[in-house]
């Protein structure tokens, strides 16, 4: 509750009516500012407590303020941190004296001196400072960090930061959200751009938090020295969204407000139109030279295959975007960041060297959010790698009948298409040889094979179906064991492997650990700087468990270092049990990929990971892995 809305429930009686007008003159607002303060108050207490009629307002008869007031102040050190940043960033420049503040939250002066560290902290991370003058605090900093600060409190009040028009609605009641999203939409679709629902969330939050704040007088004060750089296509169509937002609220945005938001449109929404133009009348040369870059470089260290046309257009045209979020320090808030970081940590990983890739060509550096959509770009085409990856081979043994061969060839493939290609088509048992992973056979075959066999008909009905799928099933499930059980006895051993380490931190745990593998003739001397580089970029934690690695894949030789932990390490905001740091060498960057795949797929089950902290030895630890594959 801010101090006006506080004066204005002392002036207000549960008894006689006071005026509109009287109550803006006491609090010196206008009439306007007045019903958002009653607006506000009824909607944060959850109760109609400021009755209104034409005669003006008054208190409910049951209401007694000062128990109100209790009743609505922040509790814990988290609570009350938010409380005074809010108010903070309402009194803008003005001061608050800690004495009052300390009164008003009836808590003693020590345990205000505690809470505004942790206010000071947080206003760090949207680069705001707090500054003490005697006895007096007072926020420090530009208007759109202001207004970022804003942003970055409601995305941790809703739910599982789990932004949406519901909550934006509630939170701001004065300002129709289905109106705006409407405007929004129509003008779009008139200007021929497309934006996605997370990006609309986003923008419509950011439209609703600038007009609060032009509502309250506290504008961007910037001069728009950029404007020239804008397109007029994009420029006109901001232009039309802030026209019917002026009107039908009655504010005006200024020059620098109207370059900051068309900015940020640019940086959001997407011209269903680029069909009809090359890239390079899209893009600036700098996008489409760091995109080219990424390319080359997933290929070349990843082996991952970006090639396809669609997705260079697609994946350009987002990175585009994301550079003009990056010059403006706008970052696109993401609902899915932690499910998308916990569920498919490789794909993650991929995205986060390409926030390497982009931090060392342009100095940005990408927040945990956008390297998460970047995450949803390379998805579809990891999926379909991974495919091809993993592909088992067979032959087909069919006594030649016309061409019925063919046929039960063509429709073999088109049923097993993803997970097995046909390596040869034999009508001679004698014609057999040991070059696929499976033999299927429409006739019996007598002599013994050193490969498995299924005998199907020459229908290849659903019966005959099911016995490959499992025999695929199985062959699978046996190759990675095989492969992975080779990987775990060549790239660990017992000296890499400890239990109950006493790490005081992440970055005590990647010291020692580095140390031990420098010390053992396995990595470089920068090894250690590499790895700390890499968790800065995005920690490597996901679940209870942590897979450092390098930025760089220039270890002395390939290896792993295992510790498990009973009492777990703050390792960025989550606490771990389990941490693998994984060293590789040049010759061994396929590896990479697959002890990564293999290790997070057995990792993010609770279960398993349960079953390994309970390893009493290396031996048993690598036993556990290898049974849940």
């Amino acid at each position: 509750m801010t101090e006006n809305q506080r004066y204005l429930l002392k002036f207000l009686d549960t008894t006689f009516w006071k005026s509109s007008k009287k109550l803006a003159a006491e609090l010196d607002c206008s009439i306007r500012t007045l019903r958002k303060y009653v607006a506000d108050i009824n909607m944060d207490t959850g109760r109609q407590i400021i009755l209104s009629s034409n005669l003006g307002y008054k208190l409910r008869e049951d209401i007694e303020v000062e128990v109100l007031f209790k009743e609505q102040l922040p509790q814990t050190p988290y609570e009350r941190t938010k409380y005074i940043i809010k108010q903070l960033i309402d009194f803008n420049q003005e001061k608050i004296n800690i004495h009052d503040l300390a009164d008003e939250l009836y808590i003693s002066e020590s345990t205000l001196k505690l809470d505004l560290k942790r206010v000071g902290k947080k206003l760090y991370e949207c680069d705001l400072k707090l500054v003490q003058c005697g006895d007096d605090i007072y926020l420090e900093g530009l208007e759109k960090n202001k207004r970022k600060m804003v942003r970055t409190l409601l995305y941790e009040e809703s739910s599982d930061k789990f932004m949406n028009m519901g909550f934006i609605q509630k939170s701001y009641p004065q300002y129709n959200v289905e109106f705006i999203q409407y405007v929004l939409k129509e003008i779009f679709r008139k200007y021929h751009f497309y934006i996605n629902d997370y990006s609309m969330i986003n923008l419509i939050l950011y439209i609703i938090i600038a007009m609060d704040r032009i509502d309250h007088e506290y504008e961007y004060m910037e001069k728009p020295e950029k404007l020239f750089q804008i397109k007029q296509h994009e420029f006109k169509l901001t232009e039309e969204i802030i026209a019917s937002l002026e009107e039908h609220y009655e504010l005006h945005f200024n020059d620098s407000e109207l370059y900051e938001l068309t900015l940020l449109v640019i940086g959001s929404a997407i011209n269903t139109n680029f069909r009809d133009h090359e890239l390079k009348n899209l893009v600036t040369k700098e996008c489409s030279d760091i995109t080219e870059r990424i390319i080359c470089e997933m290929s070349e260290n990843y082996f991952l295959d970006l090639s396809d046309k669609d997705f260079i257009y697609r994946f350009t045209l987002h990175m585009n975007g994301l550079l003009i979020r990056c010059q403006n320090s706008f970052f696109t808030q993401n609902p899915l960041t932690e499910n998308i970081r916990n569920k498919c940590p490789l794909i993650y990983d991929y995205a986060v060297n390409i926030s390497h890739i982009i931090k060392r060509e342009t100095g940005y550096i990408i927040n945990d959010d956008e390297i998460a959509y970047l995450a949803f770009h390379i998805g579809s085409v990891y999926e379909n790698h991974n495919n091809e990856k993993h592909k088992l081979s067979f032959i087909l043994l069919f006594p030649q009948y016309y061409d019925l061969d063919i046929s039960l060839s063509d429709r073999i493939v088109s049923v097993f298409r993803k997970d097995a290609d046909i390596k040869n088509i034999i009508t001679n048992e004698e014609d057999i040889t040991n070059t696929a992973d499976f033999i299927l056979t429409t006739v019996s075959i007598d002599r013994k094979l050193d490969m498995p066999k299924v005998i199907i008909t020459p229908f290849f009905n659903k019966a005959d179906q099911r016995k490959v799928q499992l025999l695929m099933d199985r062959l699978l499930i046996e190759k990675k064991k095989q492969k992975f059980q080779s990987i775990l006895m060549e790239y660990t051993k017992p000296s890499l492997f400890k239990k109950n380490a006493s790490f005081q931190s992440r970055e005590e745990a990647i010291h020692v650990m580095s140390k031990q593998l420098y010390e053992a003739g396995m990595v470089k001397e920068f090894f250690e700087h590499d790895v700390q580089e890499r968790e800065n970029l995005s920690s490597t934690s996901f679940h209870s468990v942590a897979i450092p690695h390098a930025t760089k894949m220039n270890a002395i030789q390939t290896c792993m270092n295992i510790v498990l932990n009973k009492e777990p390490v703050l390792w960025g905001s989550r606490k771990v049990h389990l941490i693998i740091l994984i060293a590789i060498n040049d010759q061994d960057k396929k590896l990479f990929i697959e002890l990564y795949e293999f290790l997070s797929s057995v990792l993010m089950e609770d279960m398993q990971l349960e079953e390994l902290l309970k390893a009493k030895s290396y031996y048993e630890f690598i036993e556990i892995l290898l049974q849940h594959i």
